[in-house]
């Protein structure tokens, strides 16, 4: 059993995913959760556990007899994970719970089975959600989703190893729900909104893919060109303090600053490479 899980960086693809481009996930340790036993019982996670009992579709891929009998025998998810910050701190839960209640080996459970489990676990915190999330932390490895399927990233990523991903703090909470809101309403109202959002999803795709080669040179400047379509296109999406630190950066060659997930509060990128 596991006892530790991580958070999860959207690296790339955010919004852009909607729009059938690809995106990718990784494990982020700078924060964990972890399982604790304690003498008294976890409230919150019994109130979770009534609401993955009246999930039917559930029984099939949890033990959850098991999960009551452990919460009323004080274990604990214990968790310094930053909430409505981008970092996963739900989708660490989901993939900690599943991870020691699932019933079926991972061999007998596909990809997609997957990630809807995960979607009906997490929908409790945050309403709507795609699954996709909780991946990179349960197989503590890299998720690439592209063309509608999600896999793991068995090779090891070299660029990411030379780049430094720095998080940049907005200080203020996000709205999960408002940016993916608005940004729906805008590629359907707003023409030359969707038109540039689909030329940026072709950098994004390609970015990911030079990422993936270990095209280094070509990923750079592609990030590069990213961030600068990225600044302007999203700016609704970005904090004025964000904003600011963002418009001075547009001035160096070795970093860039991106979005991370949803924008709007919570945490920023600053790549360094």
């Amino acid at each position: 059993m596991r006892h530790t899980f991580p958070g999860k960086l959207l690296l790339f693809g955010e919004y852009l995913v909607l729009q059938q481009g690809a995106a990718l996930a990784l494990p982020d340790n700078r924060y964990h959760t972890r399982w604790e036993n304690k003498n008294n019982t976890d409230k919150d996670l019994i109130d979770y556990l009534q609401y993955l009992k009246q999930i039917d579709s559930l029984a099939e891929y949890l033990n959850l007899t098991r999960l009551e009998k452990h919460v009323h025998a004080g274990w604990h998810l214990e968790s310094n994970l930053p909430q409505h910050k981008g970092l996963g701190s739900s989708a660490s839960i989901v993939a900690a719970l599943y991870d020691r209640y699932k019933i079926k080996k991972d061999s007998e459970v596909t990809m997609d089975e997957l990630q809807e489990v995960f979607a009906s676990m997490e929908h409790y915190m945050h309403g709507k959600s795609s699954g996709f999330d909780p991946l990179p932390i349960y197989f503590n490895q890299p998720i690439l989703r592209k063309n509608n399927q999600s896999v793991i990233v068995n090779s090891t990523l070299p660029c990411l190893d030379n780049w430094r991903i720095e998080l940049v703090d907005s200080e203020t909470e996000r709205q999960d729900g408002a940016g993916v809101d608005r940004f729906l309403t805008r590629i359907k109202e707003d023409k030359d909104f969707a038109s540039k959002v689909d030329t940026l999803t072709k950098v994004n795709n390609k970015l990911v893919e030079a990422i993936i080669k270990n095209e280094q040179r070509i990923a750079e400047n592609l990030l590069n060109t990213f961030s600068e379509n990225q600044f302007f296109l999203f700016a609704d999406w970005i904090p004025e303090n964000i904003k600011e630190r963002w418009d001075q950066n547009r001035q160096e060659e070795n970093s860039a600053f991106k979005m991370l997930g949803a924008g709007g509060g919570g945490f920023f990128l600053k790549i360094h490479f």
